[in-house]
C-alpha cells in the first residue's frame, strides 16, 4: 500500500486506503481495485482506464471486469462488521495522453 501525503482541504478528508500494486484484494479470481477510499463515510472503489483520450480510455472497460470490480468490493467490505451493509460507491477514473483526469462519480452500478 502506498500512502499520499493530502495536499489540500478535501484531500485531508479522503483516506487512502490502497492502491493497486498489482495484489488482488479478496480472492476473486482476477479481482482487483486500481484504488480504494474512505470518503464521508462511504467506500469509494476507483476503476483507472488510460488512453489517447477519455473517450476511449472509457472504452477499455468491459462488463467482466466491471463484475469482477464488484465482487472484489463486496469481499473486502465483508472484512468489516457491517459486511455488504457498507455505502460503496464505484467511480471511473478516465486518464487521457497528457495525463489529464476525468473522475466520473458513480459512474458503475450493480445490478
Amino acid at each position: 500500500m502506498t500512502v499520499l501525503r493530502p495536499r489540500n482541504r478535501l484531500q485531508r478528508t479522503i483516506k487512502t486506503v490502497a492502491i493497486n500494486s498489482n495484489t488482488p484484494v479478496g480472492a476473486v479470481r482476477g479481482g482487483e481495485i486500481d484504488l480504494i477510499l474512505f470518503h464521508s463515510e462511504v467506500w469509494v472503489f476507483v476503476e483507472v482506464k488510460r488512453a489517447r483520450d477519455h473517450a476511449s480510455a472509457a472504452s477499455r472497460l468491459n462488463r467482466s471486469q466491471i463484475q469482477r470490480m464488484f465482487q472484489t468490493a463486496e469481499e473486502f467490505c465483508q472484512t468489516f462488521a457491517q459486511g455488504q451493509l457498507c455505502d460503496m460507491r464505484f467511480d471511473l477514473a478516465l486518464v487521457n495522453a497528457e495525463a489529464d483526469v476525468e473522475i466520473l462519480e458513480n459512474a458503475l452500478y450493480s445490478d
